[in-house]
């Protein structure tokens, strides 16, 4: 019991430093360093649900952030709750929740690993964390959104679909990239002998989340919508860009870094046995399109959950290489030995 306590306070103690070292020397220099006046109309801008007067959301490089409602108006409440400015507000709730983030992470690699290689996720999720404080300033539901996103993939794991269906309502208010969750769920839980009732629920789920959609565009989005949610006619503008940063930052272009390495780890485990491995990667290897395809690529941050369906497939095939490595050895020592 000692035992388990210490190793406790040991993860608390990591995941509090891993937390201040991003934050405090990643985050101070970055997002949280000036441009305070921007952030606040940005936040004014949502809460009243219209661009300041005479711009757009494109101008603001905003299009689509005034449905990402949940964070903006619950940090509101609580500037007045508290009488707190709100942009350090904001600062705490990221805060608080890249460590819960962290904690969690470390929770959801357990299932599948030992304390070990469980370390070896976290600290690699740790460092390429930095990759996702750069080219924006304002983003404060992203954190959030990792954290709703680590904890729909808890229950999918445990099949607790009750209040996995309240969760994914609840996560589209906060940033609606779970659209297409129930196209995951049906990677994940699809079965030969079973595929009608995996069909059925992912279909009940979709239905769901379109419906908690359609009111947030109902409540949100037709009262300030000044640019369509994806502007067709600029396509080839964002490919061009998204181009024109790969060139330009060649091997520092930061999907590369992200999933490069974890990348080529995790692929093998398109064939794994195990589902759920195997169909949350193929989910997060399909989903990277649109990202690639309508938002500039370079900014990580806006699809970082993803990390969270590469990194147990990589880990895994981790394992498996090192333990085929550990094998080898001990064969040639035995040989040495005779």
């Amino acid at each position: 019991m000692k035992v388990v306590q210490y190793r406790l306070v040991l993860l608390l103690a990591l995941c509090f430093f891993l937390t201040v070292i991003l934050q405090a020397w990643v985050g101070g220099v970055t997002i949280y360093r000036g441009k305070d006046s921007e952030r606040l109309l940005l936040h004014s801008a949502i809460l009243a649900g219209t661009p300041p007067e005479g711009r757009t959301w494109e101008d603001l490089g905003a299009v689509g952030t005034q449905l990402r409602v949940f964070t903006v108006f619950f940090a509101e409440s609580l500037s007045k709750i508290l009488d707190f400015p709100v942009l350090q507000v904001y600062l705490c709730l990221d805060t608080l929740c890249l460590f819960m983030v962290l904690l969690g992470f470390f929770a959801y690699l357990r299932y599948w690993f030992s304390i070990e290689y469980a370390l070896i996720g976290l600290l690699f999720f740790s460092v390429v964390s930095i990759l996702s404080y750069h080219f924006f300033y304002f983003h404060p539901w992203d954190r959030v959104s990792q954290l709703c996103w680590l904890g729909l993939l808890f229950l999918l794991r445990s099949e607790r679909y009750f209040t996995l269906a309240v969760l994914l309502v609840f996560t589209i208010f906060v940033k609606h990239d779970t659209l297409p969750f129930p196209l995951l769920m049906f990677f994940v839980t699809f079965r030969r002998a079973a595929w009608k009732t995996s069909l059925f629920r992912s279909f009940v789920f979709a239905v769901l989340v379109y419906a908690a959609y359609q009111v947030l565009l109902l409540c949100f989005y037709e009262v300030s919508a000044s640019s369509p949610l994806v502007n067709t006619d600029k396509l080839f503008s964002v490919w061009k860009i998204n181009l024109y940063h790969f060139k330009q930052l060649w091997i520092a272009y930061p999907p590369f870094l992200l999933f490069g390495l974890v990348g080529f780890l995790a692929f093998p485990q398109l064939f794994s046995r195990d589902r759920f491995l195997r169909g949350t990667l193929f989910y997060g290897i399909l989903i990277l399109g649109p990202y690639l395809c309508y938002s500039y690529f370079r900014e990580v941050r806006a699809y970082f959950y993803v990390t969270f369906l590469f990194l147990p497939p990589a880990l895994h095939s981790l394992r498996e290489l090192l333990s085929n490595s550990q094998a080898h050895n001990s064969v040639r020592a035995s040989e040495d030995v005779r």
